[in-house]
């Protein structure tokens, strides 16, 4: 599989798959979450912006360095960690976006 994530404005630094493989969490330089599902086309290749689902501020004032979909919140949420040594919630789900846990 290979894609260019162009919803970022910045370098990508971490993705992960969800438990199902369904959806796609990458997190960037840009402070942003971005959530795909890249089997929404019969393409082998993710095409721009048509198969994002979500894109969040995570409040990170820094790069975002690593990020991990929360078990049993049926993806609705991830985790990250930044540069500004934040650690963060972010939840796809609409209400509050992001919350600083550590």
């Amino acid at each position: 599989l290979r894609a260019k994530l162009e919803e970022h404005t910045g370098c990508v630094n971490s993705v992960r798959w969800n438990i199902n493989g369904t959806y796609l969490a990458s997190g960037s330089d840009d402070c942003q979450v971005c959530v795909w599902r890249p089997w929404m086309t019969r393409r082998s290749t993710l095409p721009p912006r048509s198969c994002l689902v979500a894109s969040i501020d995570t409040g990170h004032s820094r790069n975002i360095l690593g990020l991990e979909w929360v078990p049993e919140t049926g993806d609705s949420q991830v985790i990250t960690c930044g540069l500004d040594g934040d650690l963060r919630r972010s939840y796809l789900d609409g209400g509050c976006s992001s919350q600083l846990l550590a």
